[in-house]
């Protein structure tokens, strides 16, 4: 179940690589909670957390309905959720949250696996950059997650940043859609 989930991940990546690419990405919010939709992630890698004997710390508290496009945000996270299973996960801990400051959500993905090197953190968003492409170090992926995750959060009025931080990585996705009142 888990491979094919990856597998389902990597096609809708390319798919959404290639939309963007041509220009032909269309966004179509609607009222849903960011917090529903990082449940909603949750859910599909359920099995990879639970082979890899890892509980998420989840402090969730972006309830509020907003208009989001569901898809993309769940894309956005699956990148950042798979990108911990590949680099972080001897690391130990996943912590994720939510909250929504001056009308945006923000949403943070924490690990603390090795990080991401200072001489790599202004390209890591770039098409097809990866930090290893060595089959031994074990980490498959065609590198365009993070530039993928990127364009998809500036899409939607926001940002994915890289924050800096003294172990692991966390990762900072903002949505500037409107709380719906």
């Amino acid at each position: 179940m888990a491979e094919s989930e990856r597998l389902s991940r990597l096609i809708q990546n390319i798919l959404t690589f290639t939309q963007q690419q041509r220009g032909n990405l269309t966004l179509h919010a609607s009222e849903i909670s960011p917090d529903e939709v990082i449940s909603n992630v949750m859910e599909t890698f359920q099995a990879v957390f639970t082979e890899a004997a890892r509980v998420p710390d989840l402090h969730l508290i972006a309830d509020a309905p907003m208009f989001l496009e569901r898809d993309v945000c769940e894309q956005i996270l699956s990148n950042l959720f798979s990108n911990v299973f590949k680099y972080a996960l001897e690391g130990g801990m996943l912590a994720i949250s939510s909250q929504v400051e001056d009308g945006a959500a923000v949403i943070r993905v924490q690990d603390h696996g090795p990080g991401v090197p200072a001489s790599w953190r202004r390209c890591i968003f770039t098409s097809f950059m990866r930090m290893s492409d060595r089959v031994i170090d074990g980490v498959a992926g065609t590198g365009i997650g993070l530039s993928i995750a990127r364009d998809l959060a500036e899409r939607h009025r926001g940002s994915l940043e890289l924050e800096s931080t003294n172990q692991g990585a966390t990762f900072r996705v903002t949505s500037r859609n409107h709380v719906v009142s």
